[in-house]
Parts: C-alpha cells; structure tokens; sequence
C-alpha cells in the first residue's frame, strides 16, 4: 500500500490535518518527510510528534542517576520534568541537566549517562513539541 492510498483510505475527503509520531530515529523523519512531499501531501502535516514513551525512558534515566532507583526524590523529579517537556521546556531540562554536570561531583558512569540524556533531548527538541516548524520543513 502506498503512502497516498493508505491517508486515502483514512480521510477519503483529504480535509484532515496528518500528525506523525516518531520514536526519535533521524533518518526516519527525513524519508517520512520526503515521502509526505513525493506524494503532495506535506502541506496537510500538522505536526511531527516524538513518542513520548522514549522521551520518558531518557527521563527515568536521568532521575535514576540524580535520586537511586529507590530515591524518594526520583518519581517527583521524573513527574517535573516530563512536565516540563510536555509543556515545551527541552530546554530547560538541558539547561538543569547541565547544571548539575557542572556543579555537582558526579561518579564518571553518571556522568556519561546524563550526556547520553543531555544529547538525547539536544537531538530530538524540535520534536518534544507541537510546532509550525515542522510543518514548513516537509514543504
């Protein structure tokens, strides 16, 4: 089936606007958008949405590092900062993450783990919220 034909057979009248949730590959994004053009299509995408269950697994992470497994301060510093990423602050989570690269004294296996975090969220920002950018890169 063809990426034309299947929103086709979803929105017969071609009126609905097109979200696409991505798990965060690169790559992917850049041929869905291609395609999206290909087929005439890129003008109706709304927005491109990264799944929030990958963002949460960078979130656990990083709360893991900072409060233990069984940190009483872990499941309030996860439920904050997916928040805060719900809400459109990326960057401000890297900002805090940062912080506490610089200002804390942190074993070398956290801190690798929060650069992994770090670099995540630095990837995938323009992803993490519902924006008009995405609309005018698939044009």
């Amino acid at each position: 089936m063809s990426l034309q034909s299947g929103v086709k057979r979803r929105d017969p009248e071609g009126e609905k606007k097109i979200v696409i949730f991505l798990d965060g590959e690169r790559a992917l994004k850049d041929q869905l958008l291609i395609a999206f053009r290909q087929e005439g299509l890129s003008e109706r995408i709304e927005a491109v949405v990264l799944d929030i269950m990958h963002v949460m697994e960078y979130v656990w992470e990083a709360g893991t590092v900072l409060h233990g497994e069984k940190g009483a301060g872990r499941n309030p510093w996860v439920r904050e900062h997916a928040l805060a990423i719900l809400e459109g602050r990326v960057g401000r989570v890297i900002g805090g993450l940062k912080q506490i690269l610089t200002k804390q004294e942190l074993r070398a296996s956290h801190v690798k783990a929060l650069n992994k975090v770090i670099t995540y969220f630095e990837n995938h920002d323009n992803l993490s919220s519902q924006d008009s950018t995405n609309q005018s890169e698939a044009a």
